[in-house]
């Protein structure tokens, strides 16, 4: 089989393992990556609130 080939024919274990692969993301992974986002969020919006308050200068700003 070439680089470029595919096997397309599905065998037996394939429609479980897109269905275990598929229960995973919907269980684990979306529900993590929804509250990584919002930790993010927030954490944005701290840094924003302390920029404000500091007239948005950094440590980096000479």
């Amino acid at each position: 089989m070439d680089y470029f080939d595919a096997n397309l024919d599905l065998t037996e274990e394939n429609p479980a393992l897109k269905s275990a692969a598929h229960q995973f993301a919907e269980e684990v992974v979306r529900p993590t990556a929804k509250a990584l986002d919002a930790r993010a969020t927030l954490i944005e919006e701290g840094n924003n609130e302390i920029l404000a308050r500091h007239g948005g200068h950094t440590l980096f700003e000479c």
